[in-house]
Formats: C-alpha cells, structure tokens, sequence
C-alpha cells in the first residue's frame, strides 16, 4: 500500500512538471513582442549628453497600450541598488506622439540622457503593456481582451568624475619651517608710496588724455564760434565764409541748420539790429530787413531761403540741389557787399 501510494505521488510529480514545462516552452516559443534599449556610447563625463534608442517590434495581434508610451521614463540605479536623485539625472525623448506609435506594429524612440554625479548606474528594465487580441483583428473593442507585458534589457553606463583619481592621494603640505610673511596692509609705509605712485601716474595719465582730446576738439571744430574781438561783423563775415567754403559737406541739412543761423547773425550785425529779429522763417526774416535790402535783392534772398528752409525740414542728408543753393548763396553775398566782396572772402 505504501509503495502504491509513493508511486502515484512520483506520478503526479512528473505530470505537474510536465506541464509546467509545456507551458514554460510555449510562453518561449510564442512571445508577444520585443524591446530593445541600446546606447552607442555607454558613459561620458558629468553633464555630456548620451544618445539612447528604444527598438518594439511586436506581433500581428499584439498592440501598445498607449497610456504606457506616455508614462515611459528612465530610472538609473546606482551600486548600492538606490534610485539616482533626480537632481542628479535627466533625460529627454525626441517628441512622438504615443496614440500613433500605439497603432504601430514596430518603432523606434529616441531620446538624450544626462548625469550630474559620477558613478557606475544600471539603468532598470523598461516595461510596455500591450493589449493581446484574440480575434486577431488588431482592436481593444474584443471581448476579452488579455494584456502582457514585455520588458526591455537593462544597459549600464559609467560616468567620469570631474577630476582624475591620484596615487597618492592629495594630502595637506607643512611645511617644516614657518615662513616669513610681510604685512601687505594700507598701513604700512611701502604700500602707501606705492599708492601714492599710482595715484601721481594716473594723474599725469589723464591729463595727457584731457589734453589731446581738447586740442582734437579745438583743431577739428567748424570755425562757427567767433572770438571776442572788437569787430563783430568782421567776425561774422568771416565765420560765415569759411563755412561756405567748406568743400566736404557729409550731411546737407545739418549744414544748412548752421548757415542759417551764421546768415541771421550776420545780418543783425551788419545792420545793427534787435537780438529778437532773428526769429521766424527765412522768408519772414528777410521781411523783416527788406528796406536795407531792396525789393531784387530781397526776392533773391527769400527763394534761397525758401529753399534752405525745404531741405531743413525734409532732413535731407543728400539733397541734389544743395550745390546749386550753394552757389546761388554766394553769388548773392557776393552781390551784396559789392566791391568788398574780396576783403570779405565769399
């Protein structure tokens, strides 16, 4: 009876065996689907970029779920089995869209990690979902729908630290005798001459500067400024025939600006008039001195002027007219002061 008894339990022994490996070479034969996580460069330094894929290849009846594309992330684990910190680690995919790759039968993402802490880390197995349908037809509506999950192979990568180890160690250096420091303090009398030689340099330094720029100002300034002499329409007359000899004109209006007024000063000099005359436009100031001017010679005056006033107004850098208005300008000086037109300049 004994014996009867061992036998069958050998018996039932062996058929559960059986079947487990049945069932174990069936599940082998038959897998669902793949996943496959692979980096070219399996290390670097702190903070460099490491290139990573992620290869599913699946079966006919077999899809993704989609909400396991969107939850996918990456956890490295370091030698002690402890999750990395996340300050320490970072990753990012290349944008996709996981309803798409969902309907896909094989993919691929792609994306870049980075650490901040050097260090051996194994980065844990990625799992996807998938949906099996028995149908076959490749849909979630089935009515009995039976999932899976696959998993990907887990990949290490090493990270170097920011300086290399040394043999020996970095160790502290005493020195065997003390050494000799010197008070480097303001107080102490070298410190201070030295101060006081940099202070005299930089002394003599600016005004070397300040004495360059102001004979640079001086020399390049347009003689439109008049000195204090005792003639001022001499002066004028003068100022006023430089800058209408002045062959290189960059900008037209800006010119035109200070001729206008050298011409208003002139005139108030010349015929002893009021400061307060010389407002207004150039027409209504050549009103103005119409009767020391005469009817011709005033209508002249008042289309020059005229003329000036446009290309001020308009701002004109580049006026085509300007060297006509010019010349115009100074023949009717030249009319005007008639036979001292020579001591005069224009």
């Amino acid at each position: 009876m004994v014996i009867f008894l061992k036998n069958i339990f050998t018996l039932s022994f062996f058929v559960v065996l059986v079947c487990l490996c049945s069932a174990s070479v069936q599940g082998a034969i038959e897998p669902v689907g793949e996943v496959s996580f692979r980096c070219q460069l399996n290390g670097g330094r702190i903070g460099d970029p490491i290139a990573f894929v992620i290869e599913v290849q699946l079966k006919k009846s077999v899809v993704i779920v989609p909400s396991s594309l969107s939850h996918l992330e990456l956890r490295p684990v370091g030698a002690n089995r402890q999750n990395l910190q996340k300050e320490f680690f970072e990753f990012e995919f290349t944008p996709f869209d996981h309803l798409v790759l969902a309907a896909k039968r094989s993919f691929t993402i792609k994306g870049v990690m980075r650490f901040y802490a050097p260090g051996e880390y194994q980065l844990v197995p990625l799992s996807l979902v998938c949906c099996l349908s028995e149908s076959g037809d490749n849909s979630f509506d089935s009515d009995r729908p039976v999932t899976s999950t696959i998993v990907s192979n887990s990949i290490v990568v090493r990270i170097a630290g920011l300086h290399p180890d040394s043999d020996p160690p970095p160790a502290l250096v005493i020195p065997e005798k003390d050494p000799q420091f010197k008070p480097i303090g303001i107080d102490g009398w070298d410190s201070r001459y030295r101060l006081y030689q940099y202070a005299i340099f930089l002394s003599f330094l600016l005004t070397f500067f300040l004495g360059i720029i102001c004979y640079t100002c001086r020399k390049n300034t347009p003689a439109l400024k008049l000195k204090g002499n005792v003639d001022p329409i001499k002066d004028m007359t003068k100022a006023l025939a430089v800058t209408m000899k002045q062959v290189e004109v960059e900008n037209h209006w800006c010119y035109l600006v200070d001729l206008d007024h050298l011409l208003r000063k002139f005139f108030l000099a010349k015929l002893d008039l009021p400061g307060g005359w010389k407002g207004g436009s150039g027409p209504t100031f050549v009103e103005q001195i119409l009767p020391a001017l005469g009817t011709e010679m005033a209508t002249r005056l008042q289309l020059i002027w005229l003329e000036i006033d446009r290309i001020i107004a308009q701002e004109s850098k580049d006026d085509p007219g300007f060297v006509k208005l010019r010349q115009q300008l100074r023949c009717w000086l030249q009319a005007y002061v008639g036979k001292k037109g020579p001591d005069y300049g224009f």
